[in-house]
């Protein structure tokens, strides 16, 4: 049984060249699954990057006449693909049984579907203040993706960990003006949320649902660039210039405050983790993923701790019996993957000042 690790090897860097920019998280997500995978299926595990040897995004893109851009990524992301393409794909994937991506190029998955390659995707799941960040998994194939469900974290403990949190933050005072009861939260110019209609989007951008007219009657309205990205990410295109509060708390802080009642952007995670703070969490554009429990769909994300570390759950998901071994639920212990990705999300920000009594 060939199982094949890759992503979206279609991301181009900014400026350009024949490499894909995700290449590290796919040899990332090699490196953490790649030995178990390979113990559960007796055969080695190889990634697929983007890059000449392995998928060519020069090919790749000549195969829709089309130049090897970010501007290129974005127009055919969700696009149907054609015929050469499938070709190209089929060349590349096409003797894996199954292959496991990390936040796959939905023109990607879309192809593997088509050519009937089985495949796996893996996301970061948008709620990041458990003990360890969440990755979801969905499956193409229907029993898999059945399986993936056995092991799937229950809403309510999303719920659960959140009451915790604020509790230890929401009697915090918090830099923010009284009257500010929305905080809108910028995100990274390039994130492939941000897709509509083959085109990146900002605040001044972005689709618009029928209520966003209120946001230009609140009296102040708070605003959090991201990190990675300082600018004020159309902002002033949907609340007047006058009444914009620059925001620099932590966005849990915010969150757990009782001043705060709606958390506002594009398709950020953080307007899905609000409501797991008793905050009505506003998506300005289409929120691309859905997630199981809440959706039953066959496209729905499932959430896992750190089943997926362990060999017994390959076997399980492979082999479609129970493995002889026991599957470990639940986390192995606070922040791994948090630390073997090297990224917090804020999250640590909160809990070591409240472990030291300063918060």
């Amino acid at each position: 049984m060939r199982i094949a690790i890759s992503g979206d090897v279609l991301r181009p860097y900014d400026h350009g060249g024949n490499a894909a920019k995700q290449n590290g998280n796919i040899r990332w997500l090699h490196t953490i699954l790649g030995w178990a995978i390979a113990e559960a299926v007796g055969a080695p595990v190889e990634p697929i990057l983007g890059q000449p040897e392995h998928f060519s995004l020069w090919d790749a893109y000549s195969r829709f006449d089309r130049e090897c851009s970010v501007r290129s990524w974005a127009a055919l992301y969700h696009a149907e693909p054609t015929p050469a393409f499938l070709d190209y794909v089929q060349a590349i994937y096409g003797d894996a049984d199954c292959v496991v991506l990390f936040e796959g190029n939905q023109l990607l998955l879309r192809s593997l579907e088509i050519l009937g390659i089985r495949f796996i995707d893996v996301v970061l799941h948008p709620v990041r203040f458990l003990d360890d960040v969440v990755l979801g998994f969905r499956s193409s194939d229907p029993d898999v993706q059945h399986r993936l469900t056995e092991f799937g974290i229950a809403e309510e403990v999303f719920f659960r960990e959140a009451a915790l949190l604020r509790g230890g933050l929401m009697k915090d005072t918090i830099g923010i003006p009284k009257d500010v009861r929305v905080v809108f939260f910028g995100q990274t110019a390039d994130d492939k949320v941000l897709i509509h209609d083959g085109e990146l989007v900002d605040f001044a951008t972005a689709p618009l649902p029928y209520d966003t007219r209120r946001f230009q009657t609140v009296e102040r309205a708070g605003f959090k660039p991201h990190p990675f990205n300082r600018d004020d990410f159309g902002i002033f295109a949907r609340v007047p210039f006058h009444r914009v509060v620059p925001v620099e708390e932590n966005f849990y802080r915010v969150a757990s405050s009782e001043q705060i009642a709606e958390i506002v952007s594009i398709t950020s995670s953080v307007s899905v983790e609000a409501r797991y703070f008793g905050k009505r969490g506003t998506h300005l554009g289409r929120f691309p993923y859905a997630f199981w429990p809440e959706s039953q769909g066959t496209g729905a994300y499932v959430p896992l701790a750190h089943e997926y570390l362990h060999v017994a759950f390959w076997q399980r998901l492979f082999a479609g019996h129970l493995p002889a071994a026991p599957i470990h639920r639940g986390f192995l212990g606070p922040s791994k993957i948090r630390l073997s990705l090297r990224s917090f999300w804020g999250f640590n920000e909160v809990t070591q000042r409240i472990a030291a009594g300063i918060a």
